[in-house]
């Protein structure tokens, strides 16, 4: 594990983070991860939202519900691509990952790669 010393943001499900540190609560798995070395872990949930921790505080990110779901495929990675763009820009981690999970839901409702602009996620965001 020490080469999370090296990883400024790590992204994991939470059955993933579950099996590299046996905790089943994704905070304590954040907190697990993050006293590895990482400054900040972000554990997605699904439609359960995700948790952010960042500094020494977690912070749940509750889910933003897509209007019909079509293809999960890709979620994930739109999700972390999101955050890493929001983070790169000097946003928050909170505010990151809330633009995030827009993201995530908006790519949900179509097959294929995310086709969405910013100002769409934004207002699956603002509209939620």
């Amino acid at each position: 594990m020490v080469a999370l010393a090296a990883v400024d943001i790590l992204k994991a499900s939470q059955a993933e983070a579950a099996l590299v540190t046996s905790c089943d609560d994704p905070v304590d798995a954040a907190k697990a991860l993050a006293a590895q070395g990482s400054r900040e872990v972000v554990i997605t949930l699904g439609d359960a939202g995700s948790v952010v921790f960042a500094g020494s505080s977690a912070t749940r990110i509750n889910s933003i519900p897509a209007r019909r779901a079509i293809d999960p495929t890709g979620c994930s990675d739109t999700y972390l691509a999101a955050y890493v763009a929001l983070r790169l820009e000097e946003e928050s981690p909170v505010a990151a990952a809330e633009f995030a999970t827009a993201a995530a839901s908006v790519k949900l409702e179509t097959a294929g790669p995310l086709t969405a602009t910013r100002e769409e996620i934004a207002d699956r965001l603002r509209a939620s």
